[in-house]
């Protein structure tokens, strides 16, 4: 969260993203990065069905993607038959 903090208290207007990657242990079995801004959901930033643990790796985006301060990142995971939020950043 340290990161967090230190953009909101910068003048930095945007991060650009240009990769990601899932992590979860053994139960986790699908997984999925929602991008909010100004209240708007915009494209997730990914989406993994099928999660694997014994396959984790970087993932690059097509094209870099701005995240800006307004910007609201929520990660979930699926262990077993639910959902859960695991990081909701604002």
């Amino acid at each position: 969260m340290m990161h967090i903090q230190a953009i909101k208290h910068s003048n930095v207007q945007e991060v650009k993203a240009f990769s990601h990657m899932h992590h979860s242990h053994l139960r986790g079995s699908a997984m999925k990065t929602r991008h909010f801004r100004n209240g708007t959901e915009l494209k997730p930033l990914a989406y993994e069905p099928d999660y694997d643990f014994n396959f984790q790796e970087f993932r690059s985006f097509p094209e870099e993607i701005p995240i800006r301060p307004v910007s609201i990142l929520q990660d979930s995971f699926k262990k077993g038959p639910y959902f859960s939020l695991s990081h909701f950043f604002k």
